[in-house]
């Protein structure tokens, strides 16, 4: 009798459920489970990706490292340049050419896993564009400005381009025939100003009004004929405009040899190149024809005379103090280039031997 009234509240308790309530339940099972799998998966997708972050770092660095130790390698073939003797009897110390243990640089070479390489180039052997004005004044040094128009025109660009060019690094505001200045710069979009001093890159060119990528970058498939502008200009080249006859590409010879009035001197200095008979010394220079004897006189009356067109121009050297070395590194899909512009001081101690002038990585 006692069970009684319980067994008929729990009847009418079943009786009374809706009929929907077990399909809710089962909803919010399904929702549990749908939110569980879709925690489940982002995890999972968010450590497969900080993997693949690591093993992305991990690859890169295996990569620069390479090229850190292919520019390593460059520094010490330039290091041991003035250690040895590339020709009988003659010091390293006193020349740089194509025939210098740094000109070799290192082809493809595995390291450790990776693979590296790197290239030494002579910056004196190209034609350098913060040359083009006189050091410490604003005067135009006519025989680099020539060699630019030249060297632009070769390549079929504009040879007014030099004036733009000029009125870049120039210290004044007013605008050649063919230049711009800040005037010119501010009205594009975006803007910008004009430099007004030396350049510090070479990339820099491309600011400088009526310079083209196509012009910059040459023909990468006929790249012997027209190099990139990288290879024949520099912003570390000698401070007077010197240009290496023992380095110097043919562009390069071709512009500068026109420019002074002596075009057979380029034909002449690749002979000696392709022979590996490099100019060693002034007095070698003297007697090939490149300059006249240093007499016991002036440098004001010897630049007179040179001015005068009584004495050759002394556009040539036959050493050089900065070069650039290029390292590459080659790790599985990874590859990371470096660039370092280095200034070698053979006066100094091994450990001051030699002062970075610009260091960049590409990847």
């Amino acid at each position: 009798r006692k069970e009684q009234p319980v067994n008929r509240r729990l009847a009418r308790s079943t009786a009374n459920a809706r009929p929907g309530d077990e399909g809710v339940a089962l909803l919010l099972a399904l929702l549990f489970v749908v939110l569980l799998t879709v925690l489940v998966v982002e995890h999972a997708y968010e450590t497969t990706v900080e993997a693949s972050y690591v093993e992305n770092n991990l690859t890169m660095f295996q990569a620069e490292t390479a090229a850190r130790s292919a520019v390593a390698y460059g520094y010490s073939l330039l290091a041991s340049d003035l250690e040895s003797s590339t020709l009988a009897g003659v010091e390293g110390t006193d020349f740089d050419s194509l025939v210098d243990v740094w000109a070799e640089g290192l082809p493809y070479q595995q390291i450790n896993e990776a693979i590296m390489q790197c290239r030494v180039q002579d910056e004196y052997g190209k034609l350098n564009l913060n040359a083009l004005l006189k050091p410490n004044n604003n005067e135009e040094n006519e025989y680099v400005v020539e060699a630019l128009r030249i060297l632009l025109e070769r390549r079929g660009g504009d040879p007014e381009l030099v004036d733009a060019i000029l009125d870049w690094v120039d210290l004044d505001d007013n605008v050649r025939s063919s230049g711009a200045e800040a005037d010119y710069y501010t009205t594009l979009e975006p803007a910008y100003g004009c430099k007004n001093g030396p350049f510090s890159s070479l990339e820099e060119l491309l600011l400088v009004d009526g310079m083209t990528t196509e012009l910059y970058f040459g023909d990468p498939e006929n790249p012997e004929e027209f190099p990139s502008l990288t290879e024949l200009l520099t912003v570390h080249g000698d401070p007077l405009g010197r240009i290496n006859v023992n380095t110097a590409r043919y562009p390069v010879l071709e512009a500068m040899s026109e420019a002074i009035g002596e075009s057979g001197l380029c034909e002449m200095i690749l002979t000696w190149q392709e022979n590996g008979d490099p100019v060693t010394s002034r007095k070698d220079a003297e007697t090939r024809g490149l300059l006249d004897a240093k007499e016991q006189t002036s440098r004001q009356q010897r630049r007179a005379e040179a001015e005068a067109g009584a004495r050759k121009p002394e556009v040539w050297t036959w050493s050089s103090d900065v070069f650039q070395i290029e390292g590459m590194g080659l790790y599985e899909r990874a590859m990371v280039r470096i660039q370092a512009f280095v200034w070698r001081d053979s006066g100094r101690e091994a450990a001051e031997l030699f002062r970075t002038l610009d260091w960049r990585v590409t990847q």
